[in-house]
């Protein structure tokens, strides 16, 4: 896919905020408070999502979000941001470890993936450049 700043990028006054289209990491059956049945959960699995862009014209990088590291009895989740030159790259891997969710340990799961959920939803921010 192609973007372009002036269609998908946030501007505020010399900044760039970016999200990274289509990256966030999810857990399947997560979204209810609580459950009474065990949560059918996607087989045993590895994904793996990649992403990179350029760094717009005329802005330096300003942000990048830290690396993400999660490793718990449900899944474990990776993700790394890194530059070269004006290039930035992404590397997402999660790893489901489990069939279903028994509704005891069901509390712990959905938070855990919240948390999974918001740390992937990073922001790259540019900054203009000064000359």
């Amino acid at each position: 896919m192609t973007y372009t700043v002036s269609d998908y990028c946030v501007k505020a006054a010399d900044l760039l905020i970016f999200q990274v289209p289509n990256i966030e990491a999810e857990c399947l059956g997560a979204d209810k408070e609580e459950r009474q049945y065990q949560t059918p959960y996607e087989p045993r699995s590895y994904s793996k999502k990649e992403a990179q862009f350029s760094v717009p014209e005329g802005y330096d990088i300003y942000h990048l979000p830290e690396q993400v590291e999660m490793n718990n009895p449900y899944f474990e989740y990776r993700s790394t941001y890194r530059t070269e030159g004006r290039k930035i790259f992404f590397e997402g891997e999660l790893l489901r470890k489990t069939v279903q969710i028994p509704p005891k340990s069901y509390g712990e799961y959905r938070e855990l993936c919240q948390i999974m959920l918001n740390r992937s939803k990073g922001y790259v921010v540019f900054r203009k450049t000064k000359r």
